[in-house]
């Protein structure tokens, strides 16, 4: 009898000395050690251009006759977009044609010998000449005329300059009202926070909840709004300053009519070479022609044909045709409207492609390369993600931000992306593949000497201390170059408070 009652005893300790190992085992949770890559990114914001902007100026100057697109519209490569008034050229033409034939039969005149019949063709062809050098001074008095009357462009740099001050009070205006939607917001959102709380805590009815519950959304509505509006106030005032940097650049740009003054005097230089020539022929006539006399005749003609085909190159520069398919994106003139050599008529932009431009400090562009792969997300569609390709960085840093230019070349095939709209650019700055990675919080003292806890396989677990080196660090996860290894067991939760070797009890 004494013998069983000392078996049972020492049963006894035995199972309550395993129900308190259990009781002093500490709960903790873990994750299986994985092999996978691990990426540390950068977001950065960026606004879409198109791949190409092509300004379409006029060759020669004149008056606008036909404007055939409008904005918006899509255009082919050669597609006619601009006509202007021929009668001039024509009448150009014409003249120059006359002077070929004049330099012609003085030619022949020198060649042959005169006669009283070539005599008098001599002296109408002087006479000729004479009239070609007033029309050459007539002109360069209108090219004169036209270099100093600015008044309209002064107009146009007004008006534009008044928009630009109405879209920038536009865009505070938003902006305050953004900054209003913002406060008002966080205030509710608060007083949300705090009233869900109570409502957990049967403090408050769901009445009273649904009271706050309404503002909320409703102070959730109006800073949306606010926001959206802002946005399109900044793509507003960005549109009027860009209109107004080219008046200013119209207004200012001189190089037009002075080249209209140019070619004016570059006239009167050749008529008046001409008239020389007819005066000299006419003498030669009377006096009889030299061989020298017959070369410089000879050269003349040849002066006259080239006049002829400059002046037929200009008329070919009386129509205009786009250089490329594209959408036509500005429309600077009207029917009617006098134009300069020079002068932009149109913008057409190519959008089947489109950058995203965005602007990154140097200690973002040491891990930037001309190649790279970049994720997109245009704002406009915040549900699509897209894939770009970085094709240029700029080497040198915007003298006012500091920052370098680098733009993403991104597919358009739907043409849904517009130049304006604001990006947001995923850039991998480092990338580590098939590498050990673990959760950071697994990771404790990361800053120093970081460890974790690794839980054995066995029936008892007990957690051992792990000194590591770490590699890439992400918001979420660590990249471990040795201390531990894939498959293994770290702990993520409850480990704060374990030493090496406690007993642990793994928790779902």
């Amino acid at each position: 009898m004494k013998t069983k009652m000392i078996v049972l005893t020492l049963i006894a300790i035995v199972i309550f000395s395993g129900i308190a190992i259990a009781e002093n085992a500490s709960p903790v949770k873990v994750v299986q050690v994985d092999s996978k890559t691990i990426k540390v990114e950068q977001i950065v914001n960026g606004v879409i251009e198109p791949i190409k902007n092509i300004m379409i100026s006029s060759k020669t100057g004149g008056i606008l006759e036909n404007v055939n697109v409008k904005i918006g519209q899509f255009v082919s490569l050669d597609d006619i977009l601009i006509v202007l008034e021929k009668d001039q050229i024509f009448a150009q033409i014409a003249q120059a044609e006359a002077a070929l034939e004049m330099s012609l039969a003085n030619l022949a005149l020198v060649e042959k010998g005169a006669s009283e019949e070539d005599l008098k063709l001599a002296q109408s062809s002087l006479d000729q000449a004479k009239v070609s050098y007033q029309a050459a001074l007539t002109n360069l008095k209108y090219a004169l005329s036209m270099y100093d009357d600015r008044t309209m462009q002064k107009q146009q740099l007004l008006g534009s300059k008044t928009q630009v001050k109405v879209a920038e009070k536009q865009l505070q205006m938003a902006e305050e009202r953004y900054l209003q939607a913002k406060i008002a917001f966080e205030l509710t959102e608060a007083d949300y926070s705090r009233m869900t709380t109570l409502l957990k805590e049967e403090a408050i009815t769901q009445k009273q909840f649904e009271g706050i519950e309404s503002q909320y959304k409703n102070a959730l509505s109006a800073f949306n709004s606010a926001k959206l509006a802002k946005e399109q106030a900044q793509v507003s005032y960005q549109g009027t300053l860009e209109s107004y940097h080219l008046a200013q650049q119209i207004f200012e740009n001189r190089t037009s009519a002075e080249q209209q003054i140019d070619a004016a005097k570059t006239q009167i230089d050749v008529a008046s070479a001409n008239m020389n020539i007819a005066q000299a022929n006419f003498a030669k006539l009377v006096n009889g022609a030299s061989i020298e006399q017959i070369r410089v005749t000879q050269a003349s003609v040849k002066q006259a044909e080239a006049a002829l085909s400059l002046v037929r190159l200009q008329l070919g520069n009386c129509v205009i045709v786009s250089p490329i398919d594209g959408v036509v994106a500005q429309v600077n003139g009207d029917p009617g409207e006098m134009i300069g050599p020079g002068t932009p008529i149109l913008t057409i932009i190519d959008i089947d492609q489109v950058y995203v431009k965005a602007n990154v400090t140097a200690d973002v562009l040491r891990f930037l390369q001309v190649g790279d792969r970049v994720k997109i997300k245009v704002r406009a569609y915040p549900e699509d993600s897209q894939e770009g390709q970085i094709e240029l960085i700029s080497p040198m840093a915007d003298l006012l931000t500091q920052a370098f230019p680098i733009k993403v070349l991104l597919k358009n095939d739907e043409l849904k992306f517009k130049p304006g709209m604001f990006a947001n650019l995923v850039l991998t700055l480092e990338k580590s593949t098939d590498t050990t990675v673990i959760p950071i919080e697994a990771v404790l003292n990361l800053e120093k000497d970081p460890y974790v806890y690794v839980v054995n396989s066995t029936e008892k677990k007990y957690a051992e201390k792990r000194n590591i080196t770490i590699g890439l660090v992400t918001d979420n996860e660590v990249e471990v170059i040795s201390g531990i290894n894939v498959d293994e067991l770290v702990v993520i939760n409850g480990h704060h408070t374990l030493k090496d070797g406690d007993q642990v009890e793994v928790i779902d």
